[in-house]
């Protein structure tokens, strides 16, 4: 019996999982929620082109890198990290548009609260912007970025792929898990990303 592959492990479980069980709110009395950071100074600008017929929305995620801070989110028990989610402000002006991402909000605490990843969620411009977006893409934190500024530009185009997610935005020369996309780290400054 040869061995299931891990990638197809964790789609599996996945499948089963309630990924909403491990989100919480900053403001809730959750013990294991992130305490604001006094000391903030990292801030991203996001912008960049955006073809006309998109609309986007744009999602700050954070997430803890400590074990014990997890939650149950499948019938077999364990789960991911716990996470917020935050809506991000942006301003567009005609296909242009920009934002700003606050990297370092979180003290880390005992959950090891850190920054995970900026999500673009697209949709048609003539589509009402439900819960599931029509494409998706994420810009992650790493150490790739040699330079302050990163610019990448993104094909959508409403091609149907399957995969994690599905419908996933494609970065030119490379597929979804690129490891050119891990860019966000202590020296980025600006993260510009063209979607076509």
């Amino acid at each position: 019996m040869r061995p299931v592959p891990f990638l197809a492990l964790v789609i599996g479980l996945a499948s089963c999982a309630n990924p909403d069980a491990a989100k919480i709110e900053p403001g809730s009395l959750d013990p294991d929620r992130p305490e604001l950071n006094p000391r903030s100074s990292h801030w991203v600008e996001i912008s960049g082109h955006i073809a006309a017929g998109y609309d986007l929305r744009v999602t700050a995620h954070y997430s803890t890198f400590n074990e014990e801070c997890t939650r149950k989110t499948t019938t077999f028990g364990g789960g991911p990290q716990i996470m917020v989610l935050e809506e991000v402000s942006v301003q567009r002006v005609g296909e242009t548009y920009v934002g700003k991402v606050q990297v370092d909000k979180w003290l880390p605490g005992r959950c090891q609260w850190f920054f995970y990843q900026v999500i673009y969620d697209l949709w048609p411009s003539d589509a009402r912007l439900a819960q599931k977006p029509h494409w998706q893409w994420s810009e992650w934190m790493g150490s790739v970025a040699q330079t302050p500024t990163v610019q990448h530009t993104i094909e959508c185009k409403g091609r149907e792929m399957r995969g994690v997610p599905p419908n996933s935005c494609q970065f030119r020369g490379g597929g979804y898990f690129s490891p050119t996309r891990s860019v966000i780290s202590k020296n980025t400054k600006t993260v510009v990303v063209n979607f076509e």
